[in-house]
């Protein structure tokens, strides 16, 4: 999923406010927290209330007009030009729509705004928090009974991104998807150029070393979290896909930041 130019924050209006006509030359998303905000997209009117979200495409013409209290986060983002059929189709979210788990999508947004903090927004642990609070605010949406290729191979892989913490198989998501598991494997492999199992362990492991990046994590709680049983199990795979250690790499970041990690 080819993001980048990641930009994000958070914005609270104590009293009545307004924005004026903004040309938004990039992907936006408006992630409502408190209240609620009335605004205009491209001439017409929207009024966005607490535990929903908007998705502004480029070139669309924003501005508001609010009365009283609202918070809301708020994105920017941009995605390569270079496969814009299979980008779309993976992130592709309604103009508005309700958030499932909204405590979700805080965590989430509060995590990429402290990324960026630290000047990692570019980062692949960065990029990827990006994806799963994608799939989390596309998973509100009604399943459909007809799949083409790509849908399936994409709505696959929000499924793993959505239970990256829980048991999940070729089998289970193939039952979620209504297909045949094998054609379903094959299908992602020629589509993503990795196994489903590969994709598994590397989105995991991605996940792993965002967790990694708080000192107060234990590499057992950090294994649970990402779905491993297993912490010695995570360790083979950690340091198969990593090159380190999860305790080598907890270590050499919280030096990097001049952080102790010790107890």
């Amino acid at each position: 999923m080819a993001f980048n130019r990641l930009l994000c924050g958070a914005r609270h209006y104590s009293a009545d406010g307004s924005l004026g006509d903004t040309y938004i030359d990039n992907h936006m998303l408006i992630i409502m927290n408190q209240g609620t905000l009335d605004c205009e997209v491209n001439g017409v009117r929207s009024i966005l209330p607490n535990g929903h979200y908007m998705h502004l495409h480029p070139h669309s013409i924003y501005s508001t007009t609010n009365k009283g209290t609202c918070s809301f986060f708020w994105m920017h983002f941009y995605h390569s030009s270079e496969g814009h059929e299979k980008n779309a189709e993976i992130f592709g979210l309604n103009q508005t729509g309700r958030i499932v788990l909204p405590d979700r999508v805080r965590e989430l947004m509060q995590m990429l705004i402290m990324y960026q903090a630290e000047s990692l927004s570019d980062s692949d642990a960065c990029l990827l928090l990006l994806q799963v609070l994608i799939a989390e605010l596309r998973s509100h949406r009604e399943p459909n009974s007809f799949y083409d290729s790509t849908r399936l191979a994409t709505q696959a892989r929000t499924e793993i991104l959505l239970h990256l913490s829980s048991e999940i198989s070729t089998k289970e998501i193939a039952a979620t998807l209504g297909c045949n598991p094998d054609y379903l494997g094959r299908l992602f492999k020629q589509f993503f150029n990795q196994t489903i199992s590969e994709f598994i362990h590397q989105m995991r492991i991605e996940m792993s070393k965002c967790l990694l990046h708080f000192a107060h994590h234990s590499i057992a709680s950090v294994a649970q979290s990402c779905g491993f049983k297993d912490p010695v199990y995570f360790t083979r795979v950690f340091k198969r896909l990593v090159g380190k250690t999860p305790s080598q790499y907890q270590s050499d970041y919280q030096s990097r930041k001049g952080l102790d990690i010790t107890p």
